[in-house]
């Protein structure tokens, strides 16, 4: 069982420009911190950090890689979800957050779809689209949009925001505090 390393927020570079913002991948990629990123895998989520000086990250798309975080997290199709969500959020400051696969190189071929890195790799983008999509009902993804037709209250998914002692004591077990 591999562990992902999570690594970020790491702002991304941006110009306002007379059409809205336009993100400048290649500065992104140069920056010192986050150079060692290009050639690893694993996720990759793109956040708008809310104006105001909170610390508040909202999850707008989450995508997953076995080809290379800079093969994947700013190609065409990607930079067309994100430039939506530009357009739509006008005050926020966009950041990535990274789940990075352990080894430290990619393999030489395209990882199988059966493989287990391949499987650990998608059944933590599914789990990061479903918690995302009960935080930012926008999100971008496709898939894993439709949440599980269970709750348990005050905790997951539930309509009473605050849970009884139990409930707390229950959460705190499972490490869903």
């Amino acid at each position: 069982m591999a562990e992902f390393e999570v690594r970020g927020p790491f702002e991304v570079n941006f110009e306002d420009k007379p059409g809205g913002r336009t993100i400048n991948e290649y500065a992104f990629w140069e920056k010192s911190y986050v150079k060692d990123l290009k050639n690893r895998f694993g996720i990759y989520i793109f956040i708008i950090k809310k104006s105001g000086g909170t610390d508040c990250y909202v999850p707008y798309y989450v995508g997953k890689t076995t080809r290379g975080f800079s093969k994947e997290v700013f190609s065409s199709h990607k930079m067309k979800n994100y430039y939506e969500i530009l357009h739509e959020i006008k005050k926020g400051t966009p950041y990535m957050f990274f789940l990075v696969h352990p080894n430290k190189n990619l393999p030489k071929q395209p990882l199988p779809q059966t493989s287990s890195i391949s499987e650990e790799i998608n059944q933590i983008e599914k789990y990061l689209i479903e918690i995302g999509f009960q935080i930012n009902t926008h999100i971008m993804n496709k898939l894993g949009k439709k949440p599980p037709g269970w709750k348990i209250k005050g905790l997951i998914r539930s309509d009473t925001k605050q849970g009884s002692k139990t409930t707390k004591c229950f959460a705190k077990m499972f490490h869903l505090d």
